[in-house]
Parts: structure tokens; C-alpha cells; sequence
């Protein structure tokens, strides 16, 4: 086996025009793999964490009643936001920290101007470490004591046409059935990964909220982990500390069906990119390995009349390929990490995606499996390029082999 490794090394460096062509192939084949894989990891790990710190912690935990009143008395069972109600869920591993919020909606109202609204009330002090991901481009965000205060979503300001500082009314159907108003001044403008819920979202103090629903409690808490991939093991560890009965948990991606649907569209474009990548190195190593299946004709001719197996030739000729996706696959893996590394430093602007306002810049997002997968990728699809002329090569008859003009 020495010996054949030594000849296909040999040959490789007959044509090393043609030898460092194949090798720059398959090098910039894996390093477009990595690239472009980690564009894409980076897209999905901003949208993810834009997600969970915007709107859905990595964790909710509702009273598990409240499914059965549903959307006919959305304040029927509510959970207590006292410190010591929530010590339990604070308390366990991982858990970085949890905080209340309660859903309410109505008409806001400014001048002559009235829209609908979607909002929530917030503990602004433990919204600070959840709310990263929403990002305030007018003001500021909600501040602790806080009271007669609000901000809006960038759609819904825009629509009202105020700015931080002035003043809207707020006329909401209490859980009574009675209705309430109040006056709340704008305290900053947000946004965040979905336009759609900026043009109608707006984010008041929790206990103001509350008096003007007239009721005590939160239709959820908020958990937010050290570590999204730890939210299964996380997950089951609340479940066992929590009664079932009492409490209703999920976690964040079975409520985000825009992460899901994005992930999926994705997938599927980097799918397209490795078949297109895998063409290239294929029919690259294929035109290498069948021109020195060529040019050897006689060469061949030669060892199988002297007594070498037709098994020997074949081991020969997809020795060099492999040999060909081996190098090229370590030197596209170098280059890969080392472009990775400098778009990353530098920041790819990209423009505002579907549902958004605002462009943001993006890095490339490198993990250990993907280099591994982008080099297996090059160097297997070299090996098995180099297979067919191989087979070829081995099964020459010796006489004509022999008569070969090279």
C-alpha cells in the first residue's frame, strides 16, 4: 500500500499544472461550503435569539386551566407575579432569570387619530436582560417606576405620528367588561424582527397594565436560560419541580413558526449550493484523473504485463484522487476558516429582510461540524470522482494498452 501511495504521489506531480487546478477546485469548493453554511448558521442563530429576546424567552409557563376558558376569558386564571410565587422556576439550573407579562389590547388614541393595539405589560427591570433582541431607535426603554409610561412599536408610532415624549390614551375593556382609559407618555419607539407586530405592538409597565385591566396576576411567565440548547433538559427539569396540574409550560420554537418556516427555506437553498459545489469538484477531478488515465494508456500496459494486478491500477489511480480531495479538502478547510474569519471582523451588511425595517450586519457563524462536514463533502466527492476512470484505466487489455501512442 506504501508503495502505491508513493507512485500516485509521484504521478500527481507529473502534471503539476493540471494536479494544482484540481486541488484549487476542491479548495474552493469546501471553502465556499463553510461560507456559505455559515452565513446561513449565522442568519438562523440572529433570527433565533432576535426571537426568543423579543418576544418568547425560551420558555413560557401559563396556569394550565387557562386553555380550558380560552379566548372567552383570557383573565380567568391568572399566574401571581410576586418574587416568591416564582422563586421555584428562578431557583432552578439554568435558569437565568424569569418575569411576568400580561397580554392586553385596545384603542390608542392621539389627536383625532385612533388604531387598535396589541400590547403587554412588562416588569421593565427584569425586561432589560430579556428584551436584547427588540431595538429601540427613538427614546428609550421602559425605566424601573415607571408608571404612566409606554413605548411603540416603530409601525404603530409611525401611524400615530408621535415621538418620545408625547403623550396617547390608552382605552382598554377591563376584565369586568367595564371600560378604562389612561393617559401614558411615550417613552421610546422599538423594533423588532417582525414589522407586522411593530405596526400594531406597544409595551407598557406591568402594574399599569394591571389597573387597567383591573386584575392582579400575569397570564405568563417568561424564562429565560443561559443556553437555548440546554431549553429541552431545562424544560423537563421545570416539568418535574412544577406540578402539571397547576402549570402549562412550552418552549420557544413550538410558537415559532417564522423561525421554522425560515430554517426551512435555508436548508433547502444549501442544499442547492452543495450540489452545485459538488458538480464542480466531481467533474473537475473527473477530467484530471481521465487525462492521466490517457496519457498512462501504455504506462498501464506496461505494470499489468509485468505482473501487477488490475486491482493494483485501480487502487493506483483512486489513490490520486483521494489524494487530490484529501489535499484540496485541508487547504479549502484553512482558507474556509481563515475568509470566515475576516468577513466576521468586518461585518456583511445585509438590506431589510421580508417582515422587517431595518438592514443589520451579519458575521459568519464557524462550529467544528460544519468544517468537518464542508472537507468530507470535497474530499469524498473527489474519491468517488476519480472512480470511474480508475475502472477504466484497470481494465485496458494489455495489448492494446501496450500499443497505445501517448
Amino acid at each position: 500500500m506504501k508503495l502505491v501511495f508513493l507512485l500516485a504521489l509521484r504521478s500527481l506531480s507529473r502534471n503539476s499544472r493540471r494536479t494544482a487546478i484540481s486541488l484549487c477546485t476542491v479548495a474552493f469548493g469546501v471553502s465556499a461550503l463553510i461560507i456559505a453554511g455559515g452565513f446561513v448558521d449565522a442568519l438562523l442563530l440572529k433570527l433565533r435569539e432576535d426571537t426568543i429576546h423579543s418576544q418568547l424567552g425560551h420558555i413560557q409557563i401559563s396556569d394550565a386551566r387557562q386553555g380550558e376558558a380560552g379566548a372567552k376569558d383570557p383573565f380567568a386564571h391568572l399566574l401571581p407575579t410576586s418574587p416568591a410565587a416564582m422563586a421555584p422556576v428562578a431557583a432552578a439550573a439554568g435558569v437565568r432569570m424569569i418575569t411576568p407579562r400580561l397580554a392586553i389590547s385596545g384603542l390608542v388614541s392621539v389627536g383625532e387619530t385612533t388604531l387598535s393595539f396589541s400590547g403587554q405589560g412588562v416588569d421593565p427591570v427584569r425586561e432589560a436582560d430579556l428584551a436584547q433582541g427588540i431595538a429601540v431607535i427613538a427614546g428609550t426603554r421602559l425605566q424601573p417606576g415607571d408608571e404612566a409610561a409606554a413605548v411603540l412599536g416603530e409601525g404603530l408610532a409611525a401611524s400615530l405620528a408621535v415621538k418620545p415624549g408625547d403623550t396617547v390614551a390608552l382605552l382598554v375593556t377591563a376584565a369586568n367588561g367595564t371600560f378604562n382609559a389612561t393617559d401614558v407618555v411615550v417613552r421610546g419607539v422599538f423594533s423588532t424582527v417582525s414589522k407586522s407586530h411593530d405596526d400594531v405592538a406597544l409595551r407598557l409597565p406591568l402594574a399599569t397594565a394591571q389597573k387597567l385591566l383591573r386584575v392582579e396576576g400575569a397570564q405568563q411567565w417568561l424564562v429565560l436560560l443561559d443556553d437555548t440548547d440546554a431549553t429541552g433538559d431545562a424544560l423537563r427539569r421545570l416539568r418535574g419541580a412544577l406540578p402539571a396540574e397547576r402549570y402549562a409550560m412550552t418552549r420557544w420554537d413550538e410558537d415559532a413558526d417564522f423561525y421554522h418556516k425560515t430554517a426551512e427555506l435555508f436548508a433547502r437553498q444549501f442544499g442547492f449550493v452543495r450540489v452545485i459545489v459538488l458538480a464542480i469538484i466531481v467533474l473537475s477531478i473527473l477530467n484530471t484523473m481521465t487525462m492521466n488515465v490517457l496519457e498512462r494508456t501504455r504506462e498501464i500496459g506496461v505494470m499489468l504485463a509485468l505482473g501487477d494486478s488490475r486491482r493494483r491500477v485501480l487502487a493506483l489511480f483512486a489513490c490520486e484522487g483521494t489524494l487530490l480531495g484529501l489535499v484540496g479538502a485541508a487547504g479549502g478547510a484553512a482558507l474556509g476558516i481563515a475568509a470566515a474569519g475576516a468577513l466576521s471582523a468586518v461585518g456583511i451588511p445585509m438590506p431589510p429582510p421580508p417582515g422587517m425595517n431595518h438592514g443589520f450586519d451579519i458575521g459568519i457563524a464557524l462550529s467544528p461540524p460544519l468544517v468537518a462536514m464542508a472537507a468530507a463533502i470535497g474530499a469524498a466527492a473527489a474519491a468517488a470522482a476519480a472512480v470511474p476512470p480508475a475502472l477504466r484505466g484497470a481494465r485496458l487489455p494489455v495489448v492494446d494498452a501496450l500499443r497505445a501512442v501517448n
